[in-house]
């Protein structure tokens, strides 16, 4: 009998020590795609910031867009281009089109003109990404070194 009660308790204890360690698996790989998601975003920001600092021009049709063209210094056209269809970043250049972000929700680019010409001063640009229920933005800005008064 005392067999038996102690195989019994054993076995609740094994079950609730098994649910405990299924929770902990799901949370981590549901913390791990939220966390892959938004480094893929902030790796996309970087590229675009850092591109807006180092350009020739940049244009951004009217005040806020969904998209930023920009003429580098060496005479490359790049354009950055978010897809709300598809929920994706494109960088176009050369010809030919790269995937930068995927599980984009959102984005927008936001200029402010120089006093002194009609040319961006500089571009805030705003991301919101999901992946499963988790739901992050992120944001960042850059100012055209060419165009400052």
């Amino acid at each position: 009998m005392e067999l038996l009660l102690v195989l019994a308790i054993s076995g609740m204890l094994m079950t609730a020590v098994a649910f405990a360690i299924s929770a902990y698996s799901i949370s981590y790989n549901e913390n791990e795609a939220v966390f892959k998601t938004v480094n893929t975003a902030r790796q996309a920001l970087a590229r675009i910031t850092t591109d807006i600092r180092k350009a020739q021009t940049v244009y951004v049709d009217g005040e806020t867009d969904q998209q930023c063209s920009l003429l580098t210094t060496t005479g490359s056209f790049i354009r950055y281009q978010f897809n709300g269809a598809e929920q994706k970043l494109y960088m176009e250049t050369g010809g030919n089109s790269y995937l930068l972000c995927d599980n984009v929700t959102n984005m927008t680019f936001i200029k402010t003109k120089a006093a002194s010409n009609d040319f961006a001063k500089n571009v805030r640009i705003s991301m919101e990404i999901v992946d499963g229920n988790a739901t992050r933005k992120v944001a960042a800005a850059a100012v055209i070194r060419r165009n400052l008064d």
